[in-house]
């Protein structure tokens, strides 16, 4: 008899508390019920606490949300639908009896929630007891001034009243509103945004429609508004953009003029400007983080079609680049990568091989030499093993060249993407520095070779048309004469009329139709980007020509070069190299098509 008083008494404390910050609290009450019962061997009461447990951990999401919105209860932790009979029984019982009005209230919740056959009949007046329970729940909340815990009972019951055709229900809701509203407005203006949306909600559902008048949402609007002037005297932009949004959705279903929706609208392209140069009131002002709101500016401009902002976006974001490099803001941070000793004697003694052959004999096997060219599969390998490294999970991999930002990585493919070009690199640098300028050091200094030498090859080939080859000609003659400079600049552009001219010889198209069905040259990314054109050529040849001529976190060469966007340095007796090695290498038949 001592026992069940005691189990009676925790059970009844639980009853009569008259509130909970959050449910998830009760749980913990009911945990200790639960243990107690365990002690006293009262199964079937520690059985109806484990019910009250599951009940109180459910979480609740919030309908009209930013997240999608399906059902009232994630399924992970404890899926509802497949709560048993008893249990769902339970919970009527309780929805029944109890006083206390925190529980009843999930209680209802679950039982409205479910999606099962049983209580299927009974929805209608489980969700008008849902309704009442969450309204005067709603209260409670707003007492203690929890706004968030009463806005999301509001949102709840507006959900299941606009299901059920609730309209005396809806009609109580709008009027509690609109005294919150009254209440809080002056105070603080911020508690607007929720009620704004869920008026919109009874707006837009035509069960609802005629509840709201259209003073109600004149007076609304004028809030939001004023709202937005408050949050932009006082410099707070983020508030700024969530009001323009908000305010936006109204003006779309008031069918308001283009001039007024054009007014938020840039308003809040505006405030990403505002925000740059504020930076929330820091002392210490960041051009890196002017860069970041000019370029959300440029993003908003652009997908409202403001062409004359965004050229103007366009001048500041580099202007805002270039002073973060000035000022020193963009920080070096070197990760050490060791290569193994054991390479650096496997690429000595191929060299040791290439200085027993005579000049043609070097030339052929170096076109053909596949070590030459990096393994894709062997790096996409290496890349995954390094998955774990701790600067990959605390960087954002971004590229930014002459005040431009050319990359930036935005989910985890292109993050992996950008690591796979940054193994490649480290790839190409090994081949180019300890491999490839050894072998024609060879050819250089050891075995007299010409420009006459290259130059047979591509004659030889019979692929390279003559206009082309006369050009050639004199870009492989600069190089030997160490113009790097004049070389390069020749030679590149060439190496992609040669690539498409090989292309077009094998029937595939290189351009594209435009206005008047006029063809223009399609650019080489795209060209190099078709799966018809990455079939036609081995798989690691395909990546080391988009590598070294048009990725952009690649070397980019073609890129480079034909815009003029090319540093002295990098016209150097390497790089050179490298481009006169892909015209030897393109008459290999590994680039046969």
């Amino acid at each position: 008899m001592e026992d069940d008083t005691r189990l009676l008494e925790s059970i009844n404390h639980i009853e009569n508390m008259d509130y909970f910050e959050h449910l998830g609290t009760a749980s913990t009450y009911f945990s200790g019920v639960k243990e107690l019962a365990l002690q006293l061997n009262k199964i079937e009461i520690a059985k109806y606490m484990q019910f009250e447990i599951e009940a109180m951990r459910l979480y609740p999401q919030k309908p009209y949300g930013q997240e999608p919105y399906t059902r009232r209860f994630e399924i992970q932790a404890f899926n509802i639908d497949l709560f048993t009979k008893e249990q769902l029984d339970y919970y009527k019982t309780r929805l029944d009896n109890s006083n206390n009005l925190f529980l009843k209230s999930r209680y209802a919740d679950i039982l409205f929630d479910y999606r099962g056959e049983i209580y299927k009949k009974d929805k209608f007046i489980i969700g008008q007891k849902l309704v009442i329970l969450l309204i005067e729940l709603a209260e409670k909340y707003l007492l203690r001034s929890n706004y968030l815990s009463c806005y999301d009972c509001v949102a709840r019951s507006i959900e299941v009243s606009i299901r059920l055709g609730l309209k005396k229900q809806i009609t109580t809701i709008i009027n509690n509103l609109k005294k919150i509203v009254d209440n809080t407005f002056e105070s603080d203006k911020r508690w607007v945004l929720e009620p704004s949306r869920f008026f919109y909600q009874i707006a837009s559902s035509k069960k609802t429609n005629s509840l709201l008048t259209e003073k109600d949402i004149a007076e609304l609007n004028m809030k939001l508004s004023e709202t937005i002037g408050f949050y932009w005297e006082n410099k707070d932009y983020h508030y700024v953009r969530l009001f323009c949004n908000e305010i936006l959705r109204w003006h779309k279903y008031m069918k308001s003029s283009e001039e007024e929706v054009n007014y938020y609208l840039n308003k809040i392209g505006l405030s990403f400007e505002e925000e740059s140069k504020y930076q929330q009131n820091r002392i210490d002002k960041s051009s890196i983080v002017e860069a970041h709101f000019l370029e959300k500016a440029l993003e908003h401009y652009a997908n409202i079609g403001n062409k004359d902002k965004v050229l103007e976006m366009k001048v500041n974001i580099r202007q805002a680049y270039n002073e973060a490099v000035e000022k020193g803001e963009f920080e070096t941070h070197i990760i050490k990568t060791e290569i193994p000793e054991c390479l650096f004697t496997a690429l000595e003694e191929r060299i040791s091989k290439y200085k027993e052959y005579p000049k043609e004999i070097i030339i052929e096997t170096l076109k053909m030499d596949v070590s030459m060219i990096p393994s894709l599969c062997e790096i996409i390998k290496m890349t995954k093993n390094q998955n774990n490294l701790l600067h990959r999970k605390l960087i954002q991999p971004t590229i930014v060249n002459e005040g431009k930002k050319i990359l930036q990585t935005t989910d985890d493919k292109d993050e992996f993407l950008f690591y796979v070009n940054q193994n490649y690199s480290i790839n190409m640098t090994i081949i180019l520095e300890f491999y490839l300028m050894p072998i024609f050091n060879i050819l250089k200094n050891d075995k007299d070779l010409q420009a006459s030498d290259i130059l047979s090859v591509l004659r030889n080939w019979g692929m390279i048309e003559d206009s082309n080859y006369d050009i050639v000609e004199i870009g492989i003659n600069r190089y030997f004469k160490g113009d790097y400079v004049s070389s390069l600049h020749i030679l590149l552009p060439q190496l992609e009329a040669c690539i498409r001219k090989v292309f077009t010889k094998a029937g595939y198209a290189t351009t594209t139709i435009k206005k008047g069905n006029a063809q223009h040259e399609e650019t080489l990314n795209s060209f190099l980007e078709r799966p018809d054109i990455k079939e036609a050529i081995d798989v690691d040849f395909h990546k080391f020509i988009q590598f070294i001529l048009v990725d952009q976190s690649g070397y980019n060469l073609r890129n480079i070069f034909a815009h003029g966007l090319v540093d002295i340095n990098m016209c150097n007796e390497k790089l050179a190299t490298l481009v006169l090695f892909i015209y030897m290498k393109i008459t290999d038949p590994m680039f046969d098509i």
